[in-house]
């Protein structure tokens, strides 16, 4: 796990920062983590059509080349403002990017279609050719995803812990469990949700270990 005490400034205005490899990691994780950060503040602060600006312009912004994280951060607030056919096509954009998702990232956005094809916003066939898209292609591009993936990132006031890519994979699948769940709940299914919650009792605690661990580092330094 890496370590850092970013100094993280106030921006009224979005930083426009792009990768530069000519920088260094160390100040390249600190760049991305600012732009992060100014997304979720954007968000804390209320300015939702601000956010979704920012949000939009990460998309194409080199720090997250191969990343979900602006697609699934723009999902989420479309879903609360419940402006659907904008969620809908972030999602398509996102299955068409060519970018990989794990597990949990797949089932949070796929769950998102079920729902709108469930209120007869798109249809299953429009829906089944952007999958069949990813499949062939982010599907396939496990490699190309970005090193440092903002999910990797975890904010404590101003300092910043960069989990390994070992402690996120433990954590997605985690997340990726308990979104099952939820969908079977949704469906009315319980004995599968019920197996699915003991799925989680088994990797929970050790999620927990890991992230206490990364917490009291942090503190530390």
């Amino acid at each position: 796990m890496k370590h850092y005490k970013f100094t993280l400034n106030h921006h009224d205005d979005p930083p426009m920062l792009e990768y530069d490899k000519k920088l260094g990691e160390d100040l390249n994780l600190e760049r991305k983590g600012t732009l992060i950060k100014h997304g979720l503040d954007l968000t804390w602060r209320g300015l939702i059509n601000d956010a979704i600006i920012y949000y939009k312009y990460l998309t194409n912004n080199t720090y997250f080349t191969y990343d979900y994280y602006p697609y699934r951060q723009l999902s989420i607030i479309y879903h609360r403002n419940g402006d659907y056919m904008a969620g809908l096509v972030n999602i398509k954009r996102l299955f068409h990017a060519n970018i990989y998702l794990n597990n949990y990232q797949f089932i949070f956005f796929t769950e998102r279609l079920r729902q709108l094809i469930s209120e007869g916003i798109v249809s299953e066939f429009e829906v089944e050719e952007w999958i069949g898209h990813y499949q062939f292609h982010g599907a396939l591009r496990e490699k190309n995803q970005n090193p440092y993936l903002a999910d990797r990132f975890i904010f404590t006031g101003n300092d910043v812990v960069i989990m390994s890519e070992e402690e996120n994979e433990y954590n997605q699948e985690k997340q990726a469990l308990v979104e099952t769940d939820l969908i079977y709940e949704r469906v009315d299914n319980y004995p599968l949700a019920v197996t699915h919650y003991m799925s989680i009792i088994a990797v929970a605690s050790l999620i927990m270990q890991c992230f206490i661990s990364a917490c009291a580092c942090a503190l530390k330094s």
